[in-house]
Parts: C-alpha cells; structure tokens; sequence
C-alpha cells in the first residue's frame, strides 16, 4: 500500500506556488502595495465568508492603508490555504496506510469578550515586521517588542502564545542584520508571523475534555526545545474496549539558555512516573482520564495505576501498522500545517541505506535526522520500528520512535534524558538556577 504515498497529488503544488507568491510580499515588506499577488487572493475564497474580507484588506493594502484587520485577515487566509494543504496530505496518508478518518471534532472558536493590551500590542509588533518585509528588518523593530513579551511570558493564560513569540522574537535576533535574502527562512518566518497574529487576536478556550477510560501502553518520547523552551511529549496506544486511540501527553515549561543536552529532562519531574512505566515497559491503567478531542491527556497522577508488563514492539505492531483500526484525531484547525502532520506508523521489512528507510514495497523514505532520537547507526540491523511519517518541503520522512537493539531489547528515542530524569544529580544547571530563583523570591 505505502507505494502510493509518493503519488504527486492534484492541488498540492497550486496551492504551494500560491503561498510562495504571497510569501514575496513578507520578504520586501507592503509598501509599494504588491498589488498583483494580492489581487488573485479573494477568488481563491469565492463564496467564503473570508472572501468579502481579502477583498476589502487587498484594496487597502494596495494604497498603502494598513490597519491591523487587514494583516489579520492575511494571516487568517494563508493558514485556511496551509489547512488545506494539511487536509489532502492528511488524507492521503491515511488512505495509503488503510485507516479511516476520524470526524473533526468542533473547536470553540476564539472570540475575545474584551480587548487586551498585551495582544494589541503582539498585533501592532506583527504589523510593524509585515509592512517593513523580514529582509528589511533593523534591530530597534524588533528589540521594542521585549517590554510585551516578558508580560506575556509572566500570564500563565497566555503560554503557548508566549512560548512561540518568544521562540520567533530570538530567531529574528539571532539572525540580524540580515545580509541578503537568501538568508532568510521566508516560510518559516511567514509561517510562525502568522500563527503568532492569528493567536494574539484573542483566547481560544479548550474544549470540554471527554473521559478516557482503559490500558496505557506508553510506547516513545519526543523531546522538543528551542532555546527558552521546550516540552517533553510522550506517546502510546490507549486501549478503551475494542479501540485503539494513538493519544500524547505533554508536559511544558520555559528555560535558561544555560540548560542544554540531557538535563533539559530535569525541568519535568512530574513525567518521571509516566516515564518510568515507558522504561519498564509497563501498561498503566486510566480512570476518568481527561482527554481532549485531538487525542491529547490531561494528565490527573489519581487517575492512574500501573498495569501488565508488555511487549513495546509487539504492540506497535498490532495497532499501528499498516491496515490497522488504529484511532488518530487530526490536530485542532489553527494547527492544522503541512509540519504538523504526524502519522504513527509501524514497519517490517526494511533496510537503512545512506541515511534513508528503504521498505519492500521499493519506497524509499528519509529519516527525519533533526527530530529523530534514533539514528541510522542505532536502527541499523533492526527488523522492525515504530515512527512518525511527516511530511516537509515535499518529501514524505519518518522519525523513528521505538526499536530493538541487538540484544534484542526494545530502544526507544530519549532513553539517555529518561534515565537521567529517574535518577537525577545532586547538582546541576537547573538544580542552581532553582536555588538561586529561590533566594530572590525569598529577598
């Protein structure tokens, strides 16, 4: 079945060529208008409630008039185009890989009851950066926005969008002055300005989260990290009667620079149980878990008990491979981008060559090196792996998650920082920064 995964999809590379285009204008900035690209945006969204607003921002935009709306509704324009694109890949996948789609669940939208001073001032700052064009940036543009982004990282209620401002303000930073266009990462750029200004509109509140209710079987951990954050994900296969769901759990916090490598674990003791039945391979037995409608728990320590000893790969195997009713929910409608795509995938029958996965079925697929855990070197002379298919700049890639080693014991991405968070130092980087917060708190 996975050889027609590489099958080039109608659509893809139209909308693509589209989201390039309007790229462009981030690039110089809007003055001058870039009337031509945005002219051939409001057809795209003909009969849409978005259409009537494109057409009003792209009149203004084209006479220099710029008002925060019309930036917004930029934004709101190119992440429905990125949301598409997430839609057809999505469904392909899971096509090719013999599973059914889940019914998206309605997420509340976000509708603010008031105006905030931290978000019209996010709003402002995203404006400013748009007319004058990423590769036009001065420094003092940038450093002006500090003031705003330390309240926003002190308002627990506003910490996903602190953790993202905070990670695209210091990439701006870092990459000043920008000597030439070829210099800047103009997707990735547009595409972090865009989520950034989407959610400084206002607060989306979380649905109401279901119960969950049956085996745990944690199977992987990804640790994810920019210099002042980062979050620990772990994921598993949670078994409610005759169901199997692909669920995450994630824990978050802010950082120092100063924690680098291994002891960026110690920042999340309170994932040191759930860690340890992954290291143990141990099921562990949920009660009225909470878990929202994209598959991810919220976790309550009272709602579980340990359980069985399993097999990791074994139940990878049985859940996750391909043609198995395996229950994976599509990400939230704000999240819903190309990158975000994560499909758990488990396979036989395979070989590693120069860096790339080359299956049976003659496809040929590349490890995801930047996010694996598990590297060519440790999956080599392994029969069978779990991993998440991505997909990224048109290439399908997997990041490998769990495997055997040659001892024939599973090995799983991040087993070095888990056992390092099981039995952690008397001293170290995080361990004084917390002492020495401490003692200012207490002055």
């Amino acid at each position: 079945m996975l050889e027609n995964l590489t099958i080039e999809l109608d659509g893809v590379k139209a909308i693509q060529t589209i989201l390039a285009d309007l790229d462009a204008c981030f690039l110089h900035g809007f003055v001058g208008g870039q009337h031509e690209i945005l002219a051939a945006l409001p057809s795209l969204f003909d009969g849409m409630p978005l259409c009537s607003r494109l057409q009003t921002s792209v009149q203004a935009l084209a006479q220099n008039t710029f008002i925060e709306g019309y930036f917004v509704t930029l934004a709101a324009a190119r992440s429905a185009l990125q949301g598409t694109l997430y839609d057809l890949l999505r469904h392909h996948a899971l096509t090719t890989l013999g599973r059914s789609a889940t019914t998206p669940t309605d997420h509340l939208p976000i509708s603010p009851n008031q105006t905030d001073p931290l978000l019209d001032s996010t709003r402002e700052w995203l404006m400013e950066l748009a007319i004058a064009g990423f590769a036009r940036l001065e420094r003092e543009a940038v450093t002006s926005f500090y003031s705003t982004l330390t309240q926003l990282r002190a308002n627990p209620a506003m910490i996903s969008h602190a953790a993202l401002l905070t990670g695209f303000f210091h990439e701006l930073i870092n990459a000043l002055p920008v000597k030439s266009t070829t210099h800047v990462p103009l997707l990735r750029w547009v595409d972090l300005w865009s989520r950034a200004m989407l959610d400084a509109v206002g607060l989306a509140k979380l649905p109401i989260p279901a119960t969950a209710s049956g085996a745990l079987y944690p199977l992987s951990v990804e640790l994810r990290q920019h210099s002042r954050f980062a979050s620990l994900v772990i994921y598993g296969v949670l078994k409610q009667g005759d169901v199997a769901q692909w669920v995450r759990q994630t824990w978050s916090s802010f950082k120092a620079t100063a924690i680098q490598g291994n002891e960026i674990w110690l920042l999340f003791p309170q994932a040191q149980p759930l860690l340890e039945h992954l290291l143990q391979a141990k099921a562990m037995n949920l009660r009225d878990m909470p878990i929202l409608p994209s598959g991810d728990l919220l976790w309550d320590a009272n709602a579980v008990e340990s359980g069985k000893k399993f097999k990791p790969l074994d139940i990878a195997l049985a859940y996750c491979g391909i043609g198995q009713a395996l229950v994976v929910s599509p990400m939230p409608p704000l999240e819903r981008h190309p990158i975000q795509l994560a499909e758990p995938i488990a396979l036989t029958d395979y070989a590693i060559q120069d860096g790339q996965l080359h299956l049976k079925e003659g496809v040929v697929l590349a490890l995801d090196a930047p996010r694996a855990g598990l590297t060519a070197e440790d999956l080599a002379g392994t029969t069978a792996l779990l991993g998440l298919l991505h997909y990224d700049a048109g290439e399908w890639s997997i990041q490998p998650l769990l495997t055997h080693n040659p001892a024939g014991k599973f090995e799983f991405a991040g087993r070095a920082g888990v056992e390092l968070l099981k039995k952690p130092p008397k001293t170290s980087t995080v361990s004084i920064l917390q002492e020495r917060a401490s003692r200012l708190l207490r002055k």
